[in-house]
């Protein structure tokens, strides 16, 4: 690429990123806490975390390794977008979750969902890193090494959804509910017993992987 080029493709990023954070603060789901569950969060913290954590990721290296993925996220069609999404998450890399934070917002339910998934399957690859292989069928993480990357601060969006079910799809709900599953979120453990109770059969089944991921991991750690 010539010197202009890159000039160019590097002001396009800080656009879109900077296009992507102004969303993110633009629409802020009403974080309403039920009285029974209001003890167990700081939102403000949570929220905060995962500022530092999205702005703390090397958003350009996705451009420079995935160029095809970025160019069909900054597409105004839509399915270019999902595809673009698809091949971020097939990469695992956490540097893709800048490029997402926008989708994790948005008001089309289709991209919306895309962006859910693709964070679920970048939480999922690197949990499972840290399955512990003397468990037999059950699903058992072990905790973050020093050379594990730590995803913990996603736990914004996904108690964002879990917290307001009623703002969000039934697959964003079942993405969510697995992600904390395997993030280990122990706090959420409220939020995911009340959607047990959930209407769609999907979201309870995810609900009750996600407690059985979190309750035999801890077990675990305790033995």
């Amino acid at each position: 690429m010539s010197k202009a080029e890159i000039f160019f493709s590097r002001l396009l990023v800080v656009l879109s990123l900077s296009l992507a954070h102004g969303l993110r603060a633009q629409k802020v789901v009403d974080c309403y806490l039920p009285p029974e569950l209001a003890p167990k969060y700081d939102p403000v913290k949570m929220e905060a975390d995962y500022e530092r954590f999205i702005d703390s990721l090397k958003a350009f290296k996705i451009m420079a390794d995935y160029p095809g993925a970025v160019r069909k996220l900054l597409s105004s069609d839509k399915e270019k977008q999902l595809a673009g999404m698809k091949l971020l998450a097939d990469s695992h890399e956490p540097e893709i979750m800048p490029w997402l934070v926008s989708f994790l917002h948005s008001e089309d339910d289709d991209l919306q969902r895309a962006a859910y998934a693709a964070m679920e399957e970048l939480i999922t690859y690197h949990a499972l890193k840290r399955r512990d292989p003397e468990i037999g069928q059950k699903i058992v993480i072990l905790p973050p090494g020093p050379d594990d990357f730590n995803l913990q601060a996603l736990a914004w969006p996904i108690f964002q959804a879990l917290n307001r079910p009623d703002l969000y799809s039934s697959s964003v709900l079942s993405t969510a509910a697995f992600s904390a599953g395997y993030l280990l979120l122990e706090d959420f453990e409220p939020l995911l017993k009340r959607l047990l109770n959930n209407e769609h059969p999907a979201n309870q089944h995810a609900a009750k992987t996600a407690l059985e991921i979190i309750e035999n991991s801890r077990k675990q750690q305790t033995n």
